[in-house]
């Protein structure tokens, strides 16, 4: 992977303003930075490396391009710094920025070896190692140039990116001048492909960190279309290290000696940890025990309410049955006071008739009863 300079404020006069950034292109935005400003965000490897590179150590930045971070940590960490560079442009320009820088190839065992009897406190493989076939055999080869306690950092571009599995989808594999399939990439890492390196190698992983970039934000063009849907990119970028962008390691030699500590410093942390959880598990189950008797109070308000709602229910059920009674009462009470009005209209019918007889047709009526009854 091309180093992701990006346009690095200047420090220094001896830099030619004219010379081009040895990295370009539609995601350049994304490695912008401004050495002055120290943000808790920052989203660029070199930001992290040169985090991980202790003040006032001896520094070995192999592939140092045009030297930015090597000059960055002479002028804020005092470090100092060689540097080894193969393309001679890029030379030409760390050499006056530097306190040694070497032109030539790390994989050359001579030219490494002319190295000796040099050893640093750090050495910085910055988007170096996918650029070699036998990445394993260098990372060996250079142990014997670390000091005691020295650290190897380096980082390198995650193949497992979604946006290169999404162009895997499209059958393609875009090999570009720079980033994740930088055309001259020699090796291809993974997490595990590259932890299965070091490993290989010697080394002890003691702090990594990560940059990230979103499927559609990378140099590899994605788009919206046919079966690369939204959702699709959303599961994409939801996988392991599907916004893993850079892998960076901090590295120690493994010797028994290193294991020991790092066991035991681990052993202590873990310890420590467990003792605060066990802490913080006390404090909880005190809360939670009181939570639960509030919980069993409000229990026990719950079921005499619910009793109550149930006597109540009882109740309104008896009133029921009483209203059904009286309502059968009234109806028959209705049904009489008809019956009593039909009566009382028949006598009122005959009264009306009676009333509206004449007298002497009455009388003679009365006669003839009277009559036939003697």
């Amino acid at each position: 992977m091309a180093h992701p300079l990006g346009k690095f404020q200047q420090a220094s006069d001896a830099v030619d303003d004219s010379l081009e950034s040895p990295f370009s292109g539609s995601f350049q935005q994304n490695y912008q930075r401004n050495w002055e400003y120290r943000g808790p965000d920052e989203n660029l490897s070199l930001a992290k490396i040169f985090d991980f590179v202790p003040a006032h150590s001896r520094v070995l930045d192999i592939g140092c391009g045009y030297a930015d971070l090597g000059h960055e940590l002479k002028s804020k960490k005092s470090c100092i710094v060689w540097g080894i560079e193969q393309d001679s442009a890029r030379a030409a320009v760390a050499k006056t920025r530097l306190d040694v820088l070497l032109e030539g190839d790390i994989t050359n065992e001579n030219f490494l070896q002319s190295l000796r009897p040099q050893t640093f406190d750090v050495i910085i493989l910055a988007d170096v190692l996918e650029h070699l076939i036998h990445g394993e055999e260098v990372l060996r080869s250079l142990q014997q140039f670390l000091a005691p306690a020295g650290c190897l950092i380096l980082s390198v571009p995650n193949i497992a990116h979604a946006a290169v599995r999404l162009a895997l989808f499209q059958g393609r594999f875009p090999y570009s001048e720079e980033g994740l399939l930088d055309k001259t990439h020699l090796t291809f890492y993974t997490r595990t492909s590259l932890s299965e390196t070091v490993e290989n190698s010697g080394f002890i992983v003691v702090d990594e960190q990560s940059t990230y970039l979103g499927a559609l934000d990378t140099e590899i063009p994605i788009q919206i279309s046919g079966i690369i849907t939204e959702s699709l990119v959303q599961t994409a970028e939801r996988e392991p290290d599907g916004t893993t962008y850079q892998f960076i390691l901090k590295l120690l030699a493994e010797t028994d000696n290193e294991r020991r500590r790092l066991i035991q410093q681990k052993f202590v942390s873990q310890a420590s940890r467990i003792s605060h959880l066990s802490d913080e598990v006390q404090q909880n189950a005190h809360t939670i025990r009181e939570q639960v008797a509030v919980l069993q109070r409000t229990e026990d308000r719950f079921q005499r309410s619910l009793d109550d709602i149930h006597s109540i229910l009882s109740q309104f059920n008896s009133i029921d049955d009483k209203i059904d009674v009286l309502a059968q009462h009234v109806k028959d009470i209705e049904s009489e006071i008809k019956e009593t009005t039909i009566h009382l209209q028949a006598i009122e019918s005959r009264v009306e008739r009676f009333l509206n007889t004449p007298p002497i047709s009455w009388l003679r009526k009365i006669r003839q009863k009277l009559r036939g009854k003697a």
